[in-house]
C-alpha cells in the first residue's frame, strides 16, 4: 500500500489485485494504520480486480473506524467488476464512490 498526502487529505492506494480472505487481515491493519489521525481519507482501488466478503468487511471496518474518529472517507478508481459488487451489497449507499482520485480530492 502507498500512503500519500495532498492538501490535508490522506491518499491510500492498495497495491494488490485481490482483496480477499487471503490478505484481508494484513490489508485491514495497513489501512487502519495508514488512516490513523487523518480527518479525510481517499481509498484508491485502481489496482483491485477482485473483492470477496472478507474484503468488503475490511472496507467497512476501515470506514467505521474513520467515521468514529469524526473523519470522512471516499473510494475512487473502482474497476467496473468491483463496482457491480459494491452496488449489489449497497456499499455505494454507505460510502461515496467516485471515478477518479482528482474527483475525490474535489469532493472531500
Amino acid at each position: 500500500m502507498t500512503v500519500d498526502e495532498k492538501n490535508g487529505v490522506r491518499l491510500l492506494t492498495l497495491e494488490t489485485e485481490h482483496l480477499d480472505a487471503l490478505n484481508s487481515e494484513e490489508v485491514k491493519k495497513l489501512l487502519i494504520n495508514g488512516s490513523a489521525d487523518a480527518e479525510k481519507v481517499i481509498l484508491n482501488l485502481e489496482k483491485i480486480t477482485f473483492v470477496d466478503s472478507s474484503g468488503l468487511g475490511v472496507i467497512l471496518t476501515v470506514f467505521r473506524h474513520i467515521k468514529e474518529n469524526n473523519g470522512k472517507m471516499l473510494i475512487c478508481s473502482v474497476k467496473e467488476s468491483v463496482k457491480v459488487l459494491f452496488k449489489l451489497v449497497r456499499l455505494s449507499h454507505m460510502i461515496e464512490i467516485v471515478d477518479s482520485e482528482k474527483e475525490a480530492l474535489n469532493q472531500i
